[in-house]
């Protein structure tokens, strides 16, 4: 019997299931001031209900997938390495809470420095 492929619904729950993962990791970094959401992931998370605002996670193809955080960092705190430790603590969140096969391509977008 061979596995069927997730549901559309199945991976759209996914998607925001990582997003909140994402979210929560990035929150705890220290130096993010907070998650800075664009015209397209505010209109995402208007569209599409439980996505998160700066979150945005895209399927890119078969199991590889797009996430694009954007963070606002504290003045005092260098962007650049703020957003790798972002980077880092997304991956080890999204490996522990999420250890579906899917991958992730995961872009640090620093938005403001406040």
């Amino acid at each position: 019997m061979t596995a069927q492929p997730p549901s559309h619904e199945d991976e759209r729950r996914r998607r925001r299931q990582a997003g909140r993962t994402a979210a929560d990791a990035a929150l705890g970094t220290p130096g993010v001031a907070y998650l800075s959401p664009g015209p397209g992931s505010r209109l995402t998370a208007a569209l599409h209900p439980g996505s998160v605002p700066g979150v945005r996670v895209t399927a890119d193809s078969g199991t590889e997938r797009r996430m694009e955080i954007s963070i606002a960092t504290r003045a005092g705190t260098r962007a650049a390495t703020t957003a790798r430790a972002v980077r880092h603590n997304v991956e080890r969140a999204l490996r522990q809470c999420h250890p579906a096969p899917a991958s992730y391509r995961i872009e640090i977008v620093v938005t403001a420095i406040v």
